[in-house]
């Protein structure tokens, strides 16, 4: 199976939260401020906020329904989830819900 045929298949899972690798903290910073202007929101957990959510290496963890934001919390979920295929690249992320957005 091709990797785009993958991709496909992984948005046609009506999936409402997305698991977003960004390898720079400066494209962190980008993403973020951009769904923050979108009307995104922190999670209400204590250690999802804007800090948190720039120093981490872990994933983002995007709710496209709830407008939330948040980040994986360890490495074992982390691992699964790379595992189990469902970590989306940035662009892939921003080109299926902003429509070709780019934050470069």
């Amino acid at each position: 199976m091709s990797l785009s045929k993958l991709r496909l298949d992984y948005f046609t899972l009506n999936r409402t939260t997305h698991y977003v690798h960004v390898k720079t903290k400066d494209e962190r910073i980008k993403l973020i401020n951009l769904l923050i202007k979108k009307g995104y929101s922190f999670t209400q957990t204590s250690w999802a906020d804007y800090e948190s959510c720039i120093e981490t290496r872990f994933p983002l963890s995007i709710d496209t329904k709830n407008k939330t934001i948040g980040h994986m919390g360890n490495v074992t979920c982390a691992a699964c989830a790379a595992t189990s295929r469902v970590i989306l690249t940035i662009d892939d992320f921003l080109n299926h819900y902003f429509n070709n957005t780019k934050i470069y």
